[in-house]
């Protein structure tokens, strides 16, 4: 009785643990989402401002944020959208499939210009 008292205490304690893992320790930043869309893109000299951001459509893992972004290099910027998910280590993005909740372009990113300045600690404008 004693060991199968242990066995369920370890078990239910080990699934806790795997299901805390999956979830962010924050909310996607400009400073995570430019390393995810670095990644994404290969494109190691943007920085990333996050516009808009809603729960992805048919998102795997459930959690997945869809987002509009700038990528603002020192040559301009450009907009575009992506799907961010937390991997239990850090966020990936990925080309998005949720285009149509998404607003475009999106009116929280038209003040952003290639000379702003970035918070990188920042969450979405929107």
């Amino acid at each position: 009785m004693m060991k199968r008292k242990l066995f369920l205490t370890l078990t239910l304690a080990s699934i806790a643990m795997a299901c805390h893992a999956q979830q962010p320790p924050t909310k996607l930043t400009n400073g995570q989402a430019t390393i995810a869309v670095r990644s994404m893109l290969g494109m190691d000299q943007i920085r990333v401002v996050l516009g808009t951001c809603k729960p992805a459509l048919n998102a795997k893992p459930e959690g997945a944020t869809a987002c509009t972004f700038l990528a603002v290099s020192s040559g301009g910027t450009s907009e575009s959208q992506a799907d961010f998910r937390w991997t239990g280590k850090e966020w990936a993005a990925a080309p998005s499939d949720s285009q149509k909740i998404l607003p475009f372009p999106d009116p929280a990113l038209m003040d952003v210009h290639s000379w702003s300045n970035i918070d990188d600690n920042a969450g979405p404008i929107h």
